[in-house]
Formats: structure tokens, sequence, C-alpha cells
């Protein structure tokens, strides 16, 4: 999974653009976990319904030629996308109703699911999942202005002290 830059600043109303590329045909599941405590369903979701990807291709999801997108909006903070990639359909464990719902529930209905759940692997089509998660940071427009001021002031402040 590729994200413009893990880790990043990311500022209110910028477009978010995520790509994920996998080496093997794959069903494929996007979450964002938000600051506030809820998880986003960015893939799929009502504007994505094909969560299928195919080997070797890069599937781009938002940004600007995109027929949906994805804003940077509040709440803001620490957050997370996720992405979980399998060789079988992941529909019945991972699939929810709402698009947006409250993480805590969502991963414990999750956990409850694979409860007394033993994965036994087909020998003629072994299921195969990989999973990938980044961190990044979003911040409101005022405090983002706020603290380049500060940093033109911090830069101003030094070059008077030489």
């Amino acid at each position: 999974m590729d994200e413009q830059q893990a880790g990043e600043v990311y500022t209110e109303g910028e477009e978010l653009k995520i790509s994920v590329r996998s080496n093997r045909n794959a069903f494929l599941k996007v979450d964002y976990y938000q600051a506030d405590g809820t998880v986003v369903h960015l893939v799929p979701n009502l504007f994505v319904n094909d969560a299928f990807v195919q080997a070797g291709k890069t599937y781009t999801f938002g940004g600007r030629h995109a027929r949906s997108g994805f804003r940077i909006t509040g709440p803001f903070g620490a957050e997370t996308i996720k992405a979980v990639a399998s060789t079988r359909p992941l529909d019945a464990l991972l699939a929810s109703e709402k698009p947006v719902e409250e993480r805590q529930g969502y991963l414990k209905n999750f956990h409850a699911q694979m409860r007394g759940v033993k994965v036994v692997a087909n020998p003629d089509q072994p299921a195969q999942w990989a999973e990938a998660a980044f961190g990044l940071t979003t911040v409101s427009k005022s405090s983002f202005e706020q603290t380049q001021f500060l940093a033109t002031l911090g830069v101003a402040d030094k070059k008077r002290k030489h």
C-alpha cells in the first residue's frame, strides 16, 4: 500500500489519495481509523463496491481525477489507514452495513466472529492474506496556519540574534 507519504501531516481540506498494489489477485478492504474513535470504511464503500484487485496492477482511490474522493475533515489528530488483502473474499468476516461506525464496536464484532473459528486451508486453493497500515496526522487549517506563522517568527527571531 502506498499513500502520499506515510507519517505526513495532512491539513483540513486536502485530498487524500491511496494507492494499492498486490502481487496476487486479491480481495481488498481499506479502513480509516479516525482520531475520535470511529472507523470509516473506504473500500468497499458506497462509491467503490468492487474490492477485487488484479496482481501487479496499481489501484488508486481518491485524488483529483477519481470519481469519488477522500477529503481531510475533522476530527483531527493521529489517525491510521489499514488495508487487508486476501486471495479469498473477506465479505462475511469484515463486512459492515455502515459506512462509518465506532471503532470499538467494529473491532469487538470482528473478534467475536473469530471466536471458535478454526481456519482450515483448502489444499487446492490455500487462502493467503496480507495487511499494511500506516499512520498520519490531520490538522485543522487554522492550526496549520498558526504553526506556519510561528515557524516563520522563529526563523526571523534567529536572524535578529546573529
